[in-house]
């Protein structure tokens, strides 16, 4: 059975958004509403509007009477609802780069994916200040995870770790103390992307090459261990 329930797809092909499938058992299944690059054997998602509220079968994702973007279950609960400016939204669009983008009637951006990322960076993206990426639990699970990076309104980007399931910040284990800096992806000459992080003394860039291969990672020591509880147990490590 396709994972891939309904889906349009950027003019480039490089890019789909619709209703990705996730096998609970034999009988049902759960859908996240998600933008995932296609290029790759595993179909890596990019961005996802509900992942701590799987949608069921039946699902929809509509225009409701205020013209705002809206996915509901089959009760008409609202899971996912995208943000606006006022404006009424007119249509919706994923670009070349994975940007999924809602139009007014004057054909005006009044929403954005890449200013709403989830856990991924693409190029061309900017990490704004007073904005956080967050881990998924698994690769079929898209609930918020125990990780969080976030670029902060002084403009220190750090990484936290949740006390799950409360999803209180514990003490930061990673902070670049960059103070001002400013944090994006470029894309560079042939399909080629480039990280840069823009403070004093100067620009630092690291290369990322035009396929799904890491080739630089922070922190680059060993994880501390922090004792949590699980199950009711205590237990040490991540």
């Amino acid at each position: 059975m396709s994972n891939f329930v309904t889906k349009v797809t950027s003019s480039s092909s490089e890019f789909s958004f619709g209703f990705r499938r996730f096998q609970i058992n034999e009988k049902e299944s759960q859908f996240l509403l998600a933008i995932w690059f296609t290029k790759t054997k595993d179909q890596t998602i990019v961005w996802s509007a509900n992942g701590n509220e799987p949608a069921p079968q039946g699902s929809t994702l509509m225009q409701n009477s205020s013209s705002a973007f809206v996915l509901n279950d089959p009760n008409g609960k609202e899971l996912w609802k995208a943000p606006g400016n006022g404006s009424k939204s007119s249509c919706a669009a994923i670009l070349d780069n994975g940007n999924l983008v809602i139009l007014d009637e004057q054909y005006n951006s009044i929403w954005e994916s890449f200013k709403e990322p989830t856990d991924t960076i693409l190029p061309g993206q900017i990490l704004y200040m007073n904005t956080t990426l967050k881990s998924h639990q698994s690769t079929t699970n898209y609930s918020y995870g125990r990780f969080h990076l976030s670029l902060q309104l002084d403009g220190n980007l750090v990484l936290y770790y949740i006390n799950m399931p409360s999803e209180v910040l514990n003490h930061a284990y990673f902070a670049t103390m960059t103070i001002d800096d400013a944090f994006g992806c470029h894309e560079g000459p042939q399909a080629s992307g480039k990280f840069m992080w823009e403070g004093e003394p100067g620009p630092k860039h690291f290369i990322l090459y035009g396929q799904w291969r890491g080739l630089w990672e922070l922190p680059h020591w060993e994880l501390p261990r922090v004792p949590h509880r699980l199950g009711g147990a205590p237990t040490c490590g991540l």
